[in-house]
This record gives structure tokens, sequence and C-alpha cells, in this order.
């Protein structure tokens, strides 16, 4: 299977002519890489794993398009109505729920959004940052306020030509929620709290997986976001975790697992 990372959460996996596509979200102002639709157009299934606008804002585009089916739960799926996409494009999930897709098995697991801490939201306001994406900032509020995550973030576990994927939107698990710890690789978004780190190795310690790829850590909707310094995680994984991989990805780079 290959795995492409297009920026913020955005992911695609294929295997043979299938392409399976996750959290498609179109380049923002002044976000630090480039796509448009065309760049998800091959997919005709889309998973989406919460609501909020960088996960789930570009899809009605993307399906006008392509006609492609959305999997997804309540709140984006309201979402996703208001936006007039077809109701029978749109297929509703929950926690354990199964998916088969041409080869593909997603099972839907329960996942928990990141909780923003203070002193990342007060760096985040009181940086100059705010004053020079002025514009970017309230239009992203408004979006904040318009796509909700209403607690319904899932996790997809991806199977296919024997390979494992997990897929996380959010870095959250759900307390005392057993999640599969044979993964060949694991989706791992790094973005939303001062102690990304230790929540990001809290996860790895839980789900062992044979290997990381990390998303999210981009500058995608400044100033809201900024580009994560994963060095430290790094040189933790190497003293930690030697045995697993940690992948940075490149932008439109597949990786093949």
């Amino acid at each position: 299977m290959i795995i492409t990372w297009y920026g913020t959460a955005s992911i695609g996996i294929s295997h043979g002519t299938e392409d399976l596509l996750f959290d498609p979200y179109v380049k923002y102002c002044d976000a630090d890489f480039t796509n448009s639709i065309a760049d998800f157009t091959n997919s005709k299934n889309i998973f989406v794993t919460h609501g909020h606008f960088d996960h789930s804002q570009y899809v009605p585009a993307i399906i006008k398009k392509t006609q492609a089916k959305v999997y997804c739960t309540v709140s984006p799926a309201a979402t996703m109505l208001r936006n007039q996409v077809p109701k029978d494009l749109i297929v509703s999930i929950k926690p354990d729920d199964t998916v088969e897709i041409n080869g593909f098995r997603i099972r839907v697991l329960p996942g928990r959004h990141i909780k923003f801490d203070f002193a990342i939201i007060a760096a985040t306001l009181l940086n100059i940052r705010v004053i020079k994406y002025w514009r970017n900032f309230k239009d992203i509020i408004r979006l904040s306020l318009k796509y909700p995550e209403k607690a319904e973030t899932v996790i997809y576990l991806i199977e296919g030509n024997g390979k494992k994927i997990l897929i996380m939107g959010s870095l959250g698990l759900k307390e005392k929620q057993d999640y599969p710890a044979d993964v060949d690789a694991l989706i791992l978004p790094f973005q939303g709290n001062t102690r990304i780190t230790d929540m990001a190795l809290e996860v790895i310690n839980e789900i062992r997986p044979k290997k990381i790829i990390l998303d999210h850590f981009d500058d995608a909707f400044p100033p809201i976001t900024g580009k994560v310094n994963y060095n430290i995680l790094q040189d933790k994984m190497r003293n930690l975790h030697p045995d697993i991989g940690l992948v940075i990805p490149e932008y439109k780079n597949g990786i093949a697992i």
C-alpha cells in the first residue's frame, strides 16, 4: 500500500486501482503547502475523522466533481447536507462499524480530539502573527463555529494487502478502549498542545506500531497553526523506541508499506 500526505491531515491510501481519501483539505491563505481540488479527484471514497473545517470543509467541492461517497459521523453528515451534498452520497458511520471497499476493510474506532491547553491558546492569541494574518484569523473563527466537532472524533483502522494502517485525525485516544497493537503504520497528527511530544509518546506507548508517519505538523492555516518542531520527538524516539520508525513525510511523496 502507498500512503500519501497532502498537507494538514489529508491522507491518501492506495493499492492497485483503489484510492481511499481521508480528511482532504485544500490550501488555506498563506499555508506553507500548495494543493487544489484536482489533487483529490482520484478517489471515490472519502472518510472524515471529525467535523472541524480543516477536515471536512472541502469535501462537498470534491464530491461535486467526483460523485464520491463520504463516510462520516452525525455532525459532519449534517454539515454535508447543508452544503448540498446529495443524501445518497453520505454514508453515516459510528464506532464499531466496518466498511468493505474493493479489498480494503475499514473499521471505525472511537477517538478523542486533542485538548487545546491554556498555554498554547495564549501563545497563539498573543502572537504578532494574529495582526499579520488578521483577515485569516477572523475567517478561521467563523469557520470553527460553522464546523463543530461535537465529541465525534473517530479513528480508522484500514486493512488491505496484508497490512494494517491506523489513522488518527486528532491526537487523542478514548479511555478504556482497546486499540490494535500490531499495526504496520500509525498516522499521528502532531499539533494542538504545548505537551504535544509527551502526548504523542503516550499514544505510541499504547499502540506500539511498526512505523509512525506524522501529519498535521505544518502551518496549514496561520495564525492559528504553526510549523511544529518535531526534533524532540525524534530524539526521544531514538532513545525510547529505536525499533519504531518515525517518518516525517514529504508533501505528495508516497510512502510504501
